[in-house]
């Protein structure tokens, strides 16, 4: 079975992304006058606006209070950059050996690390 460490030691973030995380990060930043302390992956359910439920990757941010509260075995730091994987176990699947990416197309989204 999947460990949340092994998705932590596994888990990647192309240049793209990365770049894109920075754009989320200045988001937060203008709306709540608050640097974020950590991005936030998850996986849940959405409904978008007009659009069928449907289930993917989530992200969020927390400020530095927030973060003060979130177990350490959930915080990975990948470069300068905490994420913290707010994820169950019945979802490690959806990120253990990914990689997060983004294209103009899709997004952010998680691909095999691999390719």
């Amino acid at each position: 079975m999947v460990s949340l460490s092994d998705i932590l030691k596994n888990f990647a973030i192309s240049p793209a992304a990365e770049q894109a995380l920075g754009g989320i990060e200045a988001r937060f930043q203008e709306k709540t006058l608050q640097e974020p302390a950590a991005l936030c992956l998850a996986w849940g359910r959405i409904r978008p606006k007009g659009a069928l439920p449907d289930e993917g990757l989530l992200i969020g941010a927390y400020t530095s209070a927030q973060l003060k509260q979130i177990p350490q075995d959930a915080i990975g730091v990948f470069g300068n950059r905490k994420l913290v994987f707010f994820i169950t176990e019945k979802h490690f699947d959806h990120f253990a050996g990914k990689m997060l990416d983004w294209s103009q197309d899709k997004g952010l989204f998680l691909r095999p690390a691999d390719r």
